[in-house]
């Protein structure tokens, strides 16, 4: 089974793609390119690949196989395993392009594993366990717990008033707690935090090192029964391979004498963008202030 995948790794796709999404006349366009270049080729143990076709946005890749030959009971997780092991699962998560694999001896079946680029993804959306920041030094005295994306690294931060972040790939999430020097009730949080001038100070201190910062999405909703700022922005960072493009969010939550931010961040044309939105959102809804919950 592993060799059948590993040729798919050789032929990739053509990078001239670029980033853009493949319609669908562009995938069958795609497939047969695949087709001329594969159909006919003699892999290990004396599998063929008969061809490739596309259906809407899959490719379909066929095999025949030798008489004696099996489909593995576990077929679609090795598949899914050896895709993302030399990292060919990207090329169908980026364009969103499911795929399927057909085994067949002399014309009759020998099994199918159909796999959707969901399916390919690494990227979990389980939250991991609880972890508390309460009795952190950096927490100045808040007790707070959270839970990071499961399978992330969580680890300390170098920076100031950086209690904890937790990293994968690209990727950071993170919980930040400053004082604020005075005390601000509930009421008055909610007025501060739907005023402009706080949005627009506090989106361009968190976004200084970015240029051409656009304002995706911002709204003032609640976390832990706090209410709160949420904002999402794009823009360009200096790195040393050039400029990139990146999205940044955050959830502000002024509670007492702090200010509470969640942060996450990511690049712009990451192929799991949207999953990572959604997760830093479960990231930030799972956040809890335990003391005021303490009756």
């Amino acid at each position: 089974m592993r060799i059948l995948i590993l040729s798919l790794f050789i032929l990739g796709f053509n990078t001239s793609y670029g980033q853009e999404l493949l319609n669908e006349d562009e995938i069958t366009t795609l497939a047969e390119e695949i087709d001329e270049k594969m159909s006919g080729t003699t892999l290990q143990n004396g599998v063929v690949m008969t061809g490739c076709t596309s259906i809407m946005r899959r490719l379909v890749y066929s095999y025949e196989v030798p008489e004696n030959w099996e489909i593995s009971d576990n077929a679609k997780e090795e598949i899914i395993m050896s895709l993302r092991e030399v990292e060919a699962h990207k090329m169908y998560v980026s364009q969103e392009i499911d795929v399927a694999y057909l085994y067949f001896y002399k014309g009759n079946s020998r099994g199918n594993v159909w796999i959707s680029w969901e399916e390919l993804s690494s990227l979990s959306m389980k939250l991991g366990p609880l972890y508390t920041g309460t009795g952190h030094p950096k927490s100045k005295g808040l007790e707070w717990t959270v839970r990071f994306p499961d399978g992330w690294e969580v680890k300390e931060a170098d920076r100031p008033n950086i209690v904890q972040k937790a990293v994968y790939e690209d990727n950071t999430f993170m919980v930040m707690v400053l004082n604020t020097g005075e005390y601000i009730s509930k009421e008055d949080a909610r007025l501060i935090i739907s005023d402009d001038e706080y949005q627009y100070t506090l989106i361009e201190g968190l976004s200084e090192s970015m240029e051409n910062l656009k304002i995706i999405d911002q709204d003032v909703t609640v976390i832990d029964s706090q209410p709160a700022y949420f904002a999402q922005v794009e823009g360009e960072i200096d790195s040393p391979i050039g400029e990139i493009k990146t999205v940044s969010l955050f959830y502000s939550i002024l509670y007492k004498d702090k200010t509470i931010l969640l942060q996450g961040g990511y690049l712009s044309n990451d192929e799991n963008k949207d999953k990572l939105e959604m997760l830093f959102k479960l990231f930030a809804t799972s956040f809890v202030i335990q003391e005021q919950w303490r009756y």
